[in-house]
């Protein structure tokens, strides 16, 4: 019989310290994320917030009021998209390490 499916969302503010201004992992928080997936039953599908891997720019740059078409406002939200990545990454490749497979699939 094959696993139930679930998905699961961890907020950026829960696996990053978004109150630093720079991207900053919260490890305490993915290892406990990680010893809580591996005694799991399911299949997961997992989502993630940005927290400080995207939320300083899009503040600094105002991305959440709407482009304004600036090369400044242009090159923080390619900025953020690099910085998601990397946090995306550092996930997955966090919890490959702890035995749980991942597969990243970038919008």
């Amino acid at each position: 019989m094959a696993k139930e499916m679930v998905i699961v969302k961890f907020g950026g503010s829960l696996i990053t310290d978004k109150s630093s201004d720079k991207p900053k992992i919260n490890r305490l928080h993915l290892e406990a994320i990680g010893n809580i997936l591996k005694q799991t039953n399911y299949d997961l599908i997992v989502v993630h917030g940005a927290g400080s891997f995207g939320h300083p720019i899009a503040k600094k740059f105002n991305i959440s009021v709407g482009l304004d078409g600036s090369i400044e406002q242009k090159e923080a939200i390619k900025e953020t998209r690099e910085q998601v990545q990397e946090l995306n990454t550092i996930l997955c490749n966090y919890m490959n390490r702890e035995g749980i497979s991942t597969a990243s699939i970038v919008p």
